[in-house]
């Protein structure tokens, strides 16, 4: 069975600190420094699992009344199954639910094609960050593309 839920910095968030450093921790775009980093206190966290195992996680937060998703992770060995998908569905309905317009991902650009098809379209300028460009991207709700993906 598939099931998401949220977390808040409060709960134990153990179970998406591992998907993060299996996941993210070997990107070299990726900060190395933390276990909790600084914007966990002030986010709200996805995990997916399937079979009661996490295999997917992120967060959303807000600066100055804009919302950010970000530490976007799937196991690899989970991957191209929809849980970053749904992931992502999770945390936009969140950001949306809290009041906000619009939600940003600054993404790579080997995900730019994972992000439109949710629904999020180029926004404003990339990012040069150590070298690295990320492509900031944006999604109103009117632009969620909702649709069901069957599992075959």
């Amino acid at each position: 069975m598939i099931q998401g839920k949220y977390l808040y910095f409060t709960d134990d968030l153990s179970e998406l600190i591992k998907i993060r450093e299996k996941v993210l921790h070997n990107k070299e775009y990726y900060p190395k420094n933390t276990d909790k980093n600084n914007m966990d206190e002030s986010s709200v966290h996805a995990v997916v699992y399937a079979d009661d195992r996490p295999v997917a996680t992120g967060r959303v937060h807000s600066e100055k009344q804009v919302y950010y998703i970000d530490e976007i992770a799937v196991l690899e060995e989970e991957q191209g199954k929809g849980y970053g998908d749904f992931i992502v569905r999770m945390l936009i309905d969140k950001a949306f639910i809290l009041g906000s317009e619009e939600v940003v991902v600054y993404s790579p650009p080997e995900l730019e094609l994972f992000f439109k098809k949710i629904g999020f379209r180029i926004y404003g300028n990339d990012i040069n960050n150590n070298e690295h460009v990320f492509i900031k991207l944006k999604i109103c709700q009117e632009d969620l593309l909702k649709k069901c993906r069957k599992q075959g």
